[in-house]
């Protein structure tokens, strides 16, 4: 599987497709791509001068990434925001590989509305009058008369 997502400023937009694998094993130009892709190009020359691939980054601490590539602390803090992103989705939080017992749990769940809405509406038909129970249609209302002939 893949997974994507969708990154603006306000200057430019993009939208950074990657195949799932863990961030530990991204290459150099792998967590490049993304510094870019997550708004942060104009630091992307320091990850790559620096051989930050993706074991390193996923060591990085915010003042390692402050004090070190020269990201300001909100930058630091949003890397590490999307790094939890990262490994969220690559640990099937939202990319896939759920955990089979929350599949089987999920499932389960998903009977037991089913059965629910079953019973449902076979209460709302219980409560729908039989056509001997329905009043009469009303009558058509009469045409109107025709207008006098002019002359």
């Amino acid at each position: 599987q893949w997974f994507w997502r969708h990154y603006s400023t306000r200057h430019s937009c993009c939208i950074i497709i990657m195949a799932p694998k863990p961030l530990e094993q991204w290459s150099v130009d792998n967590v490049v791509t993304w510094i870019c892709a997550i708004g942060l190009g104009e630091h992307a020359d320091e990850f790559k001068e620096n051989a930050v691939d993706g074991n390193l980054l996923a060591s990085l601490s915010k003042e390692d990434l402050s004090g070190d590539l020269g990201l300001s602390s909100l930058q630091a803090k949003k890397v590490v925001l999307e790094m939890d992103f990262i490994r969220e989705l690559t640990s099937g939080g939202g990319g896939g590989g759920a955990d089979p017992e929350e599949i089987k749990r999920l499932e389960q769940e998903l009977q037991a509305k089913n059965a629910e809405i079953a019973d449902l509406k076979a209460m709302l038909q219980a409560m729908q009058p039989t056509p001997a129970e329905r009043p009469p249609a009303p009558a058509p209302a009469p045409k109107p008369a025709p207008p006098p002939p002019s002359h």
